[in-house]
């Protein structure tokens, strides 16, 4: 898998309608190639968001930054 990175990608907010693993499949798979789906889906515990493990070539754009709260 040279070349690649895998990610957590979170899907907000989708339909009930779509709410099934084929059905979020089709939706990332226009993004990136889906890897994993969080077991929740199916369990059905968190209906406003799925977390979907993609493989993609781009580089994430995180940045960094710390804060100190008192």
């Amino acid at each position: 898998m040279a070349g690649f990175i895998l990610v957590w990608v979170v899907c907000w907010w989708i339909s009930l309608h779509g709410w099934d693993a084929k059905n979020i499949t089709k939706i990332v798979n226009g993004i990136r190639e889906v890897v994993d789906i969080d077991e929740a889906l199916g369990e059905l515990h968190i209906l406003d968001r799925a977390c979907v493990l993609i493989k993609t070539p781009w580089l994430p754009m995180i940045n960094h930054h710390s804060y100190n709260i008192h």
